[in-house]
């Protein structure tokens, strides 16, 4: 069958080893995708790479076009069939991603090089609404990097004189391009973000709503950081005060601890403290998915956004546009005394019991304690504290079967996490009357040495009691610290101080022994606080500080405006005249490597003469040469010849032959 085409069509066309060369780019930029799409969408586009080989291979167009239309036909039935339960955002990327994989089938010359460029721009840019890590960011500046010498290439391909893209040519555009966005970055006035960006399905939430015997083990086998504490001026708590509450649980129905139902945030009690115990720090959310902002006790200034609970529990502040907010500078008084009395909804809700839940042995022991010590409760509370230290009690993270009940673990097993204390000290309390409730959050932090910040760890999550003391309010006890005293003067759990088998996660086990390795996480961590801090989340207040450093900090929105466009108009303009006028080399990729190669070749006896033309040159060579490398001359020399007096577009060819040649 005779096909005709245009001569320009015919020009414009690229071989298949460039296709492959393309096909692979493409691949390295949207392979970050497989990890965020759901997975029907990721073999989709999964195929649709391994089909643009599979037509490279068989050098038919109707099999990639067919394919191509087969593709976007599924694509879009996968997009609208999820559409509902994936999301606006996720919808877009999908089709952004289904018609990058179809135009990647169907493209045949040098214009949808371009247009392919384009779509993985704006691939890239759909990675950083699901992850603005530093791993991620240098693996799209490496994409970015090969997809601008592809480019740079693919410029060249068809010219007489092939000057083919070098890595120092792509880091000179680097080179120009950087300083003028970090300009751009940090000095362009800041805005509020027009919208959230979008969460990751399955993300964890940290502390639960609800506890339930095992959730917070289940936390505490986990290093990641749930938030980063910087303490402002010389205020700095010892780690036995350093309690970050988060909510407060009243009801128990046998297994579970619940919030009261339908927990209004309004006005917290009243409470006085003493001046010198108020510590001042600003807290960072490193898990963007934290429903609760866990505060010292108790807090005095809250964000405006922030809601209080009646029990000082505070829900995540959110911008009007739900967009949480990057840091909260915070003020916490660690010695107060509540100056209302308790309530009678609170009353009843501190002594709910479940109907018919048995347990006469825990319900005996709190009322021999509460009657050894007249019915004071802090006395009776100091009593259980010591009845846990005197009877061998255990902490560990994999509990036996049963600890949730009080009977079994304090009668049994004694065996148990600081929800089962909790649990069981609450429960006996409120079997004499004594109000209580429970509060869940973190407990302690570790500094970072390298940073100076507090690392407050998933693994410190934590639970204690909170009795009613009548003339001075709700008071922490924590039985944990009467079993495991090091997890509460260590600010986190240490392996020397558990039960059994050490569940912890191993990078905690590992840098709990090797210094060397607690210092490289330390320095990690730093690291992606510093990212996190001043690029992530980089917000009007950072911004002039950095002003105040170059002594811009009077200068307005506006007036920034005023210097950085003529700065940027003045700085474009040079480079188009540095780029106009820059020095012509005529030496391209060919004369280049042939430069190389003769004068290796005159080393060692093989030297053209001054009027001998390269083919000529060859071609005597070829003459003297045996076989196998007779013949790479002679084509080298007709390869030479086609490339410099009849534009042949055999560049890439001729370069490989002239590195096979062995003299």
């Amino acid at each position: 069958m005779i096909r005709w085409v245009s001569a320009g069509d015919f020009h414009n066309r690229l071989d298949a080893g460039e296709w492959r060369r393309v096909a692979a780019t493409f691949l390295f930029v949207a392979l970050p995708l497989f990890f965020f799409l759901p997975t029907e969408l990721g073999m989709l586009l999964a195929a649709g790479v391994v089909l643009k080989f599979v037509a490279l291979a068989l050098k038919s167009e109707r099999f990639a076009l067919g394919a191509a239309l087969v593709l976007m036909f599924a694509g879009c039935s996968l997009v609208y069939s999820r559409l509902h339960s994936v999301g606006m955002t996720m919808s877009f990327v999908a089709m952004l991603v289904t018609m990058s994989v179809c135009k990647l089938l169907e493209s045949r010359n040098r214009r949808d090089v371009h247009v392919l460029f384009l779509l993985q721009m704006l691939l890239m840019l759909a990675f950083l609404m699901y992850s603005q890590s530093i791993p991620m960011f240098l693996y799209l500046l490496f994409t970015l990097v090969i997809s601008l010498r592809g480019l740079l290439r693919f410029e060249q391909l068809g010219r007489a004189r092939v000057q083919f893209a070098r890595w120092r040519d792509v880091v000179r555009m680097f080179a120009i391009a950087l300083p003028f966005a970090a300009a751009m970055f940090f000095l362009f006035p800041r805005v509020q973000p027009l919208w959230g960006m979008p969460q990751q399905g399955g993300a964890k939430t940290g502390l639960p709503e609800e506890m339930h015997m095992g959730d917070l083990s289940s936390l505490a086998q986990s290093n990641e950081i749930a938030f980063r504490v910087r303490f402002l001026g010389d205020s700095r708590p010892d780690l036995n005060q350093l309690y970050w509450r988060g909510p407060v649980l009243w009801f128990f129905d046998g297994t579970q601890w619940f919030q009261r139902p339908g927990e209004v945030y309004e006005r917290p009690p009243r409470f006085g403290y003493r001046p010198d115990s108020v510590v001042r720090y600003e807290l960072t959310p490193v898990k963007k998915t934290l429903r609760w902002l866990t505060v010292l006790d108790l807090p005095l200034n809250l964000p405006p956004e922030a809601r209080a609970g009646h029990a000082w529990q505070v829900a995540m502040p959110l911008s009007p546009r739900g967009v949480t907010a990057n840091r909260f500078e915070v003020a916490s008084a660690l010695s107060y005394r509540m100056e209302d009395a308790l309530s009678t909804r609170d009353r009843k809700d501190a002594l709910q019991l479940p109907r018919n839940y048995p347990m006469p042995q825990t319900a005996g022991l709190a009322r021999r304690l509460f009657q050894e010590n007249g019915g004071d409760t802090r006395g009776f509370a100091n009593a259980f504290l010591a009845y846990l230290h005197d009877n061998t009690f255990y902490y560990t993270l994999e509990p036996p079967p049963g600890a949730g009940n009080p009977e079994t673990f304090l009668f049994g097993n004694r065996m148990g996490f600081c929800e089962h204390y909790t649990n069981a000290m609450v429960l006996a309390a409120r079997s004499v009357g004594i109000p209580a409730r429970v509060v869940i959050g973190y407990q302690g932090g570790e500094p970072n040495s390298v940073s100076g910040d507090w690392a407050v760890r998933e693994e410190a999550a934590h639970a204690w009691a909170e009795l009613w003391i009548d003339g001075e309010g709700w008071v922490r006890f924590d039985p944990t610290a009467a079993v495991a005293p090091e997890r509460i003067l260590q600010g986190r759990i240490s392996g020397g101080g558990l039960e059994g088998e050490d569940s912890r996660s191993l990078t905690s086990r590992i840098a709990e022994t090797l210094g060397a390795v607690a210092w490289l996480r330390d320095a990690l961590e730093a690291t992606q606080a510093f990212w996190q801090d001043w690029v992530i989340d980089l917000d009007r207040d950072q911004q002039q500080s950095i002003l105040r450093g170059l002594g811009l900090q009077n200068l307005g929105a506006i007036g920034l405006l005023f210097i950085l466009v003529p700065a940027l108009l003045i700085g474009a303009a040079l480079l188009y005249w540095f780029w106009h006028n820059r020095p012509r080399h005529d030496e391209d990729a060919v004369a280049r490597l042939l430069r190389r190669r003769l004068a290796r070749w005159a080393k060692r006896g093989y030297v053209k003469d001054d009027g001998e033309s390269v083919a000529i040159f060859f071609r005597r060579l070829a003459q003297n040469a045996a076989s196998p490398q007779a013949a790479l001359l002679q084509q080298a020399a007709a390869g030479y010849d086609a490339l410099r007096y009849r534009e042949n577009d055999n560049a890439s060819q001729l370069i490989d032959l002239i590195k096979r040649i062995r003299l």
